[in-house]
C-alpha cells in the first residue's frame, strides 16, 4: 500500500496543463489502491464525478476538468486496473468499478455527487446508482454504453449467442486478441476524427493490461448487470456521437430507466466525443449542471 500513497503525494505535486493554464490537482489513492485527482472547491455546482471507459484512464477529461473545477469540486478516477491504479488480477466487473468510485467519494469526503461517465463509465455510473441510490444526484452518459436485453427468453439467447461472438477473440492466439483490439480500436473513430487524437487513443487502450481489459469486456455484458432498475426521479444529461452504429431510439431506451433524460446528438465525432468535441460537451455539462440544485455536501476527507 505504501507504493500507491508514493504515488499519489507525487502526482499531487504535478500541475495538469491545459489550455495554456495551470490547474493544481490533489493526487491520492484509496486504501484499496485506487488513485483519483481532485480538482476544485465547493462551488455553487454539486461535486462531479468523472469516470473513463474501458482501458482509458483519467486522462480523457483533460479537456473537462479546468471548466468544470470553476464552479465545483471534480473528481476523476481511475478505475482499478486503469491508469495509475493497482492492477490485481480479478475479476473486473461494474460492481467492483462502481464500488471502487464509491471508496473513492467516501475518501474524498463527498457523500453525494453527480456522476459523468464515458463510454463503460456510464456502466459504471449506472450501476453506481443502482447500488447506492441515495448518494447519486445525476447521472451524464457521455457516448455510454447502455444495455437493453430482449424480453423474450428466445430472443435474449440469441443475444447472448451474439455477444458471446463479440468477444469470443479475447478468449484467442495472442495475434487473434491483437487484431480483434485493433478493430475494436478503429471502430471508436471517424473520418472526423484526428490522427493525433488516434494515436494517443489506441496507445492509452493497448497499453492497458491484457487481463484487465478482456475481463472488463466480458463482465460489462453480464446479464444479471442490464436488469431494468428504473429511477423515474434521477437527472440524466445523454450525449451521443451519430456515428455508424448509434440506435436512433436510444433515448426512448433510457427513458425505460429514467423519466428525466436530456437527450443531445453530436455530428461527425467519433466515440471519444468529449476529447473530438471538448467545447460542446463543456458547454451541455454545464448547462445540465445548472439546473440542479447544489447538493455540496462534504465530509472531512478520511485521513
Amino acid at each position: 500500500m505504501k507504493k500507491f500513497i508514493t504515488i499519489g503525494f507525487v502526482l499531487a505535486t504535478i500541475l495538469v496543463v491545459l489550455g495554456g493554464r495551470a490547474f493544481p490537482a490533489k493526487a491520492d489513492a484509496t486504501a484499496k489502491g485506487v488513485v483519483y485527482h481532485l480538482y476544485g472547491n465547493a462551488g455553487p455546482h454539486s461535486p462531479v464525478v468523472l469516470i473513463h471507459g474501458l482501458a482509458c484512464d483519467s486522462s480523457v477529461w483533460r479537456f473537462q476538468v479546468p471548466v468544470l473545477q470553476k464552479k465545483g469540486r471534480v473528481i476523476v478516477v481511475d478505475l482499478p486496473g486503469h491508469g495509475q491504479s493497482i492492477k490485481p488480477h480479478m475479476q473486473y466487473t461494474l460492481r467492483l468499478f462502481a464500488d471502487s468510485v464509491r471508496e473513492v467519494m467516501d475518501k474524498a469526503g463527498v457523500d453525494r455527487a453527480v456522476l459523468v461517465g464515458h463510454s463503460m463509465g456510464f456502466s459504471v455510473a449506472r450501476m453506481f446508482a443502482i447500488m447506492y441510490p441515495a448518494r447519486c444526484i445525476a447521472l451524464a452518459d457521455v457516448d455510454g454504453v447502455y444495455e437493453i436485453r430482449p424480453e423474450s427468453a428466445h430472443d435474449r439467447a440469441v443475444y447472448s449467442r451474439m455477444v458471446q461472438d463479440f468477444i469470443a477473440p479475447i478468449h484467442g492466439d495472442d495475434f487473434q486478441r491483437d487484431q480483434f483490439m485493433q478493430r475494436f480500436i478503429q471502430g471508436l473513430f471517424t473520418d472526423e476524427t484526428p490522427e493525433r487524437l488516434r494515436r494517443q487513443i489506441r496507445g492509452l487502450m493497448l497499453s492497458t493490461p491484457r487481463y484487465v481489459a478482456d475481463s472488463a469486456l466480458e463482465n460489462l455484458f453480464r446479464e444479471e448487470d442490464w436488469k431494468p432498475c428504473p429511477r423515474p426521479g434521477l437527472p440524466v444529461l445523454a450525449v451521443y456521437s451519430n456515428m455508424a452504429g448509434f440506435p436512433p431510439d436510444m433515448g426512448d431506451r433510457l427513458c425505460r430507466e429514467y423519466s428525466d433524460v436530456r437527450m443531445h446528438v453530436l455530428r461527425t465525432p467519433g466515440h471519444f466525443l468529449m476529447m473530438e468535441r471538448p467545447q460542446q460537451v463543456d458547454k451541455l455539462l454545464l448547462e445540465f449542471l445548472d439546473t440542479l440544485p447544489s447538493q455540496e455536501s462534504a465530509k472531512a476527507p478520511a485521513s
